[in-house]
């Protein structure tokens, strides 16, 4: 059984003292070369394209990607094979890429959609959300498969009787850990909560739930874990603007809510998508008014202190953008989906690379091709400097929506990719030490 050890939320909220002369030496370096200071443009290469070798029209495949060792995974929301619409997760080698294996669902005559993915590289969690004209249960089911050979480990198991598992999202895999939604129905009505696994076996580990519940619900909109810590998105409730829950992941103890800072628009859907990366935590809120309404931003917040550190924004941002629908930290780079950006074509979508020690925008990232595209940056996951974008609404020889996914590597600029590396040790040294 994986053994993981939590983080000491005493210890999240402590500062170590940095190095002065590490600290001297970084200062000196930016100040000799302050165009260092922002990180320049990097070089964005496509590996390529994924499409599945069999599909068709409105299969949606790339409505959900995930990257982790060796494996690349895409979900097909709507893909048939016994079933109409039962969905299929097609699983891909990531170096070299090649398609390895399509994964169907377990039980098609009662599962739906059956896309919803998440890879750690050991481990592949896939959800399912058990709707549809042949499946007469109403809930969701979640799975855990070796991410290697593709064997199925277990099914997940809710904790209690009046638990059940709902696919709406919030899943994740690291740190030995699998996360998964749910709904307590002890008190009548559904409360929102995730329920944490040991991603090795499927046991069942803990709960994470607010300390205090948002009035309106809305808690597990997404979710992701790195070192212990868990994030989970909450885009309505008490909080107007929505919020983002940090948790001991081992524990289930609530560390802290985090905000954005002014505006109290009620749809600003703060909260819709999430990632953690070091000490930092990317959260998008794709119903922000900034550009005109859900043009939509993302916020990095510091995890250890809690305070938000920058606001980003669409340099190009449109009303309808929907920028923060999708977010992942690739190296030192921050992703940032906007689903809705909008062409001539239509609301082909778009992904944008920032700065996250500057909080500039570096690059715009669009589809390249013939075939129209709709949704680019609908998901996005990422490992290192490879990512992956999901384009649900691709059209192509398959036919309407049938989906795509693209594969690419950030590659920094040689210069300033050793000062920025050594501008980040230095800040995650002086806020946290989490072993």
């Amino acid at each position: 059984m994986t053994t993981n050890r939590g983080p000491n939320p005493h210890a999240l909220k402590s500062r170590h003292r940095i190095s002065a002369l590490g600290l001297l030496a970084c200062l000196s370096v930016l100040a000799a070369n302050p165009a260092m200071a922002t990180a320049p443009s990097p070089h964005i290469e496509l590996i390529s394209p994924l499409w599945p070798s069999a599909g068709s029209s409105l299969d949606r495949f790339g409505f959900s990607t995930a990257i982790g060792g060796q494996t690349i995974s895409v979900g097909s929301r709507f893909s048939s094979n016994q079933f109409q619409g039962e969905g299929a997760v097609f699983v891909y080698d990531s170096d070299p890429l090649a398609f390895r294996q399509v994964v169907l669902p377990v039980s098609p005559e009662e599962e739906g959609h059956f896309a919803s993915v998440a890879t750690d590289g050991a481990s592949l969690l896939i959800g399912a959300g058990g709707r549809g004209p042949n499946r007469n249960d109403p809930s969701s089911k979640a799975f855990l498969f070796e991410a290697g050979n593709l064997q199925l480990i277990t099914e997940l198991q809710p904790p209690a009787p009046t638990v059940e598992l709902r696919n709406r999202g919030a899943h994740a895999l690291g740190s030995g850990l699998a996360i998964f939604g749910a709904e307590d129905m002890a008190l009548g009505s559904p409360v929102p909560i995730q329920l944490v696994y040991d991603s090795s076996n499927g046991d069942y580990l803990t709960t994470l739930s607010p300390s205090t519940p948002p009035e309106y619900g809305g808690f597990g909109a997404s979710a992701a874990v790195d070192d212990g810590i868990a994030i989970v998105g909450s885009t309505t409730g008490g909080y107007l603007n929505g919020a983002a829950y940090l948790f001991d992941a081992v524990t289930g103890q609530q560390l802290d809510v985090l905000t954005p800072d002014g505006s109290g628009f009620d749809r600003y859907r703060f909260g819709y998508s999430v990632d953690l990366g070091g000490n930092l935590a990317l959260i998008g809120a794709p119903g922000d008014d900034d550009n005109g309404e859900a043009s939509g931003s993302a916020y990095l917040f510091d995890v250890t202190t809690g305070e938000q550190v920058h606001k980003l924004i669409a340099n190009d941002g449109l009303p309808g953008s929907f920028f923060g629908s999708a977010v992942a930290f690739a190296g030192q780079y921050a992703l940032i989906g906007a689903s809705g950006q909008g062409s001539s074509s239509g609301p082909e979508g778009g992904v944008y690379v920032f700065d996250t020690i500057s909080g500039e925008q570096l690059a715009k990232i669009t589809p390249n091709g013939n075939s129209p595209l709709l949704g680019f940056g609908e998901s996005i996951s990422a490992e290192g400097n490879t990512f992956v974008v999901g384009a649900s609404g691709a059209f192509d020889p398959r036919g309407i929506r049938s989906g795509g996914a693209y594969v690419y590597r950030i590659i920094p600029e040689p210069a300033s990719a050793a000062i920025i590396g050594f501008a980040l040790v230095i800040r995650a040294a002086s806020t946290r030490r989490r072993h």
